[in-house]
């Protein structure tokens, strides 16, 4: 008799145990069949293949800074993570060949979501949830943005945060990885200010004089990031470093500079 309890007790464990994974791979297949469905209403998928195809032909490494074209942007999200639900609020963007910024070559939008805007994020920012009812869907806005971009270089101030969202969104809508290629301004100002030890972009525009205006929107913070962007071009070819592979290498020496002296060398 306890042999036959013992043997219904483990068949009921057994079967609770297949129903939670029946549904957790339910769940996923679900989820994985919605995002496909996304993917394959998005019809701007065979144009970004092609634009792929075309950035592994780009070389911006060795082209002369002073002729390179760049667009320089900027995004404002609900928080910092992106794979734990934070959403692109909107972007801003702008184009600079060299030392000089196309201001009238920008593009600025809002992206509808249904997240919930954070009250602190919404006083930085100026963007309610009402603004966002009446915005352009993340598809739509992605296909702005790859139709604005083209090819170019992109920049951003503190990148990391810019690619984790252009990811997850691309990701999300396409299927795809991000491919472009975003130099970070905050390490090219140790190019030219090996010992700056604060990298916010008020402190980085500070060396220039760059008046810090119309902070925390996307398109505003596009225009500061456009603005160091020149400034550093014009000091790096002052210095002799004419590209960004001169400039990848410049940084690398510094930081090796860095490592000696810390240890203790000349």
């Amino acid at each position: 008799m306890v042999k036959e309890r013992d043997r219904v007790v483990k068949f009921q464990a057994v079967a609770q145990r297949m129903k939670q994974l029946s549904e957790r791979v339910g769940s996923h297949l679900y989820a994985a069949l919605s995002n496909r469905e996304k993917r394959e209403v998005w019809p701007q998928a065979s144009f970004l293949r092609q634009l792929e195809k075309e950035l592994r032909e780009e070389n911006y490494l060795e082209r002369p800074l002073n002729e390179l074209p760049v667009v320089v942007f900027d995004v404002e999200t609900t928080g910092f993570f992106p794979e734990q639900g934070d959403r692109i609020l909107s972007i801003g963007a702008v184009r600079a060949v060299g030392q000089h910024i196309l201001e009238e070559d920008s593009l600025y939008t809002l992206v509808r979501s249904d997240v919930s805007i954070p009250r602190e994020v919404s006083q930085l920012t100026g963007i309610t949830e009402d603004d966002l009812a009446s915005a352009p869907a993340l598809a739509d806005v992605l296909t702005q943005f790859f139709n604005f971009i083209g090819t170019d270089l992109l920049a951003a101030h503190h990148a990391g945060h810019e690619k984790a969202f252009m990811q997850q969104a691309v990701r999300e809508i396409g299927g795809r990885s991000f491919q472009h290629r975003i130099v970070d301004t905050s390490f090219l100002v140790r190019v030219v200010d090996p010992g700056l030890k604060q990298s916010q972009l008020e402190v980085c525009c500070s060396l220039y004089n760059i008046k810090p205006e119309n902070r925390h929107h996307a398109l505003g913070d596009a225009l500061l990031a456009a603005r160091l962007w020149t400034c550093l071009v014009q000091d790096m070819t002052a210095k002799g470093i004419n590209t960004l592979q001169d400039a990848y290498l410049a940084l690398s020496l510094n930081k090796n500079n860095c490592t000696i002296n810390n240890l203790g060398g000349d």
